[in-house]
């Protein structure tokens, strides 16, 4: 029948072609959009009615509730292939197969409906290579009579191997450009972990070199403070103590030779207060020195510890 394009009904003979189905879709129950089902469906919350557009699990009669597509605002259902959402789809889902047919499956022709061809274009179907090459092979089977029905076309198991073949490449295929896509995410994950592991390399080095300089600075401010301590304790130990015991010792030597001279003994309790303020400076003389050889050694083992610390940071520095 296919063979020779005619049919006989009644004695009238009419002209018959295959019968190829335009391209149906796949519309969610959940949210009414075409593209995905309602297992896989992200678009809504809830059960969204065809009809009205609201929740389909409230009280409401969905039923006879008022027909208004919440796609368009129009009096249809909005599964409706009328549309203009649904249509907008249809048509880009077609432009989207007719650039890509390899997407098709193999023995499948689609019908291209007119309202989605372009004015004079005579194309009318969609068919990958795959579906190209089986029509041929049906045809290189022979004109089979179409009156006896006991016979039937001959299937090659040649097309079968071949189906087969075919799809195991495609697999083979995928399996490829899916291990190639993993090579390169792969790349660019360690790519991005090298760049920010520099970007921590840097921010530690130059987090040491800042305490690098915060810590010569404490060194240079230790050292300043030494030598204003030690320019103290000189002036301290060789001219306030040495002026206190020379001018003690000067005031008792007039005061004695007084004494002798007009033989009164008013001035012994003068004496004694004297003798007795002269040792209280040399104790205090000794305790300050004392206390002066505590602190050059607590500040040359601070110094010391200082060292050792700018020491270890400039080996942590210089190993990074």
């Amino acid at each position: 029948m296919l063979n020779s394009g005619k049919i006989s009904i009644f004695g009238q003979l009419y002209d018959i072609d295959e019968f190829l189905p335009s391209p149906k879709l796949l519309i969610c129950s959940k949210c009414n959009q075409p593209g995905h089902v309602k297992s896989y469906c992200k678009s809504a919350s809830f059960d969204i009615c065809r009809r009205c557009g609201n929740d389909r699990n409230n009280n409401d009669n969905h039923k006879e509730c008022k027909i208004n597509c919440h796609h368009c605002k129009g009096d249809h259902v909005s599964t409706d292939y009328k549309c203009p959402f649904i249509q907008e789809y249809r048509r880009r889902l077609i432009i989207e197969l007719r650039k890509h047919p390899e997407l098709l499956p193999p023995d499948i022709q689609l019908f291209i409906p007119s309202q989605y061809r372009e004015q004079g274009e005579r194309t009318k179907t969609i068919f990958n290579k795959s579906a190209l090459n089986c029509q041929q092979r049906f045809d290189q089977q022979g004109i089979y009579d179409r009156n006896d029905f006991n016979v039937w076309p001959q299937i090659s198991s040649h097309s079968s191997n071949t189906n087969m073949e075919s799809s195991i490449t495609n697999i083979q295929q995928t399996l490829n450009d899916e291990t190639k896509a993993i090579n390169n995410e792969l790349k660019l994950i360690k790519k991005n972990f090298e760049e920010e592991q520099r970007k921590i390399e840097n921010n530690y080095k130059q987090h040491l070199n800042t305490i690098k300089q915060g810590w010569l600075l404490m060194q240079q401010k230790i050292e300043t403070q030494s030598q204003i301590l030690s320019t103290i304790n000189t002036a301290i130990s060789q001219t306030l103590f040495s002026t206190c015991q020379k001018t003690i010792n000067v005031m008792y030597n007039v005061i004695n030779k007084i004494k002798l001279q007009t033989n009164l003994n008013d001035y012994d309790d003068v004496l004694n207060e004297m003798t007795i303020q002269a040792s209280f400076i040399n104790d205090i003389q000794a305790t300050y020195s004392n206390h002066q050889v505590t602190l050059e050694k607590l500040l040359n083992r601070q110094n010391e510890a200082l060292g050792n610390t700018w020491n270890l940071l400039s080996e942590n520095t210089n190993g990074q």
